[in-house]
């Protein structure tokens, strides 16, 4: 995963408001930005002697306007804009400052004045020098006609106590209903659409998120503990700043609701200015590290299991997979990829074998980045930048070669072992393995272009697959046979076509059966022989 476009904050993860609690690093100064003044309040930030939180220092001061009537507030226009339909959103604000009466949270039209979709008036509890959170339900009474949409928090002048002339606000936060039904968690469109397509990992936190700007700016899964008021927020990598609302815990539990394998990018003291960490003063980033995986994985009785107990986890999370750093060949390169060959990586892999013994080790380069052999028993990445072409041209590039994964993203049906092939290639590729976590033989294939559009005839046999042992064959192709053909979802068009059918294996143990010109195939077996 990586934040890119706003794909995690304005993305998957399923907070509508933006710049909400006012956060801001070196690179991202604080601003109002996506904030806007209600009926012309004024509007200021503001470094309280009393902040919210060590972590969210900055507020919004709201003051009513002069010569204004009315309600006075501020409203958000979202990520760009905000989706709204006949559901419940749910919301929380932090007030500083006395105030008796009514908030009014609203899901206003951006394009029609005093277009209000959805409003709920929320009691105050608001006193003078304390921040206090309010929360709210809000259910539209229709769905807008397209996202043009704010979100206005507003309050009656006339509520403030005698001396008070503004209120102060932070961590203002609206959530639509989220993936299986998590406290901060996940947007259900994006989440449903991405669990459709049958994963089978997570490697997060991302690539160049894990490094940071700066060696002192990586991204820090300790800060994405607890309660959003106390998580301090993320220098960006992408032109933005993030809130660290996606933080460890999120990762773990999307993971968890898809039935993921988690793969955890852990920092490996290198940022992408080239900022190195020595040698000397390795052993910090090794500790922090296996922190992290104590936290994932570790029991009540350690103290970082303990605290993932404390934030309603007790059990562990299952860790097969950790990967130290992300493109350690590519940010400040020599030296970056010299030192992650000659003490990085192998002085984490050292630390890691001796403490899990069962959890796989993987080198964020591969031996085709200059990185060979990979100590053992560490596996490497293959993190390719190629065209479709390119990738056709490196068909056979991990014949006999050590363990890799390839890319970010396991297919659906992963395999633990590849399998030696006997055939011919063209225009039939193909690959098979084994999967010794699920007992089943797998075979992959697809068909480029065939003599005159012709079917390829195919026969799959595994060394000790019997007759009659069953497997699930599914196929995906174009029947149109336009080879420039799309989907697109924004008309609805789809030109692919699905068929999953079984097949029993004959004679020999082969399954049998024909691919059409333009098509790609997964033929996955109940059970593997004994």
């Amino acid at each position: 995963t990586g934040d890119i476009n706003n794909s995690g904050e304005g993305g998957i993860y399923a907070e509508l408001i933006r710049n909400r609690a006012f956060q801001y690093s070196d690179k991202f100064p604080v601003s109002l930005d996506a904030w806007h003044s209600f009926n012309n309040a004024n509007l200021a930030l503001n470094r309280l002697d009393t902040p919210l939180s060590k972590a969210l220092p900055v507020s919004v001061t709201v003051s009513p306007g002069s010569n204004s009537s009315g309600p006075a507030g501020l409203f958000n226009d979202g990520f760009w804009g905000i989706d709204v339909r006949q559901q419940a959103y749910t919301g929380t604000f932090w007030v500083y400052g006395a105030y008796e009466g009514v908030f009014t949270a609203e899901l206003r039209s951006a394009l029609e004045d005093d277009k209000v979709f959805g409003s709920v008036e929320v009691e105050s509890k608001a006193m003078a020098g304390e921040w206090v959170e309010h929360t709210f339900e809000l259910v539209p009474g229709e769905d807008a006609p397209n996202s043009n949409n704010t979100f206005a928090l507003l309050f009656d002048p006339a509520g403030l106590a005698e001396g008070e002339e503004s209120l102060d606000f932070n961590l203002i936060s609206l959530f639509p209903p989220t993936y299986k039904g998590r406290k901060n968690g996940l947007r259900v469109d994006i989440a449903e659409a991405l669990a459709g397509l049958h994963p089978s990992m997570l490697r997060f936190p991302g690539g160049n998120m894990l490094e940071g700007l700066t060696n002192t700016t990586y991204w820090d899964w300790k800060d994405t503990l607890g309660p959003l008021k106390d998580r301090p927020g993320f220098q960006g990598v992408w032109g933005y700043q993030q809130t660290h609302g996606l933080g460890i815990m999120e990762y773990l539990e999307w993971a968890e609701d898809m039935e993921l394998e988690i793969v955890v990018g852990v920092w490996a003291g290198l940022a992408l200015d080239g900022g190195l960490t020595s040698e000397e003063d390795f052993q910090a980033v090794i500790d922090d590290g296996l922190d992290e995986i104590e936290f994932i994985c570790g029991s009540v009785d350690t103290k970082w299991g303990a605290v993932r107990a404390e934030l309603g986890h007790p059990e562990p999370f299952p860790l097969r997979y950790v990967e130290i750093g992300n493109e350690d060949w590519l940010a400040g390169y020599p030296a970056g990829w010299d030192s992650y060959k000659e003490y990085r990586f192998p002085l984490f892999l050292k630390a890691i074998n001796e403490a899990y013994p069962d959890i796989v080790v993987i080198s964020s380069g591969s031996t085709h980045d200059g990185y060979n052999p990979i100590p053992s028993p560490g596996i490497g990445d293959y993190h390719p930048y190629r065209t479709p072409n390119a990738l056709v041209d490196e068909f056979d590039l991990f014949d006999n070669d050590s363990g890799h994964i390839v890319g970010e993203l396991f297919a659906a049906h992963p395999m633990t072992h590849t399998l030696p092939a006997e055939g011919e290639f063209d225009p039939l590729y193909y690959v098979s393995g084994t999967n010794e976590d699920k007992g089943s033989y797998i075979w992959k294939g697809a068909v480029y272009n065939t003599t005159n559009h012709e079917n390829v005839s195919v026969s799959v046999s595994f060394e000790g697959v019997q007759a009659g042992t069953q497997a699930q064959l599914t196929v995906l192709t174009n029947p149109g046979g336009d080879p420039f053909a799309y989907n697109d979802p924004h008309t609805g068009v789809n030109i692919v076509s699905k068929d999953t059918v079984v097949l029993s294996a004959g004679d020999g143990g082969a399954f049998e059966f024909q691919l059409p010109e333009l098509s790609v195939a997964v033929l996955d077996t109940e059970k593997k022989e004994k």
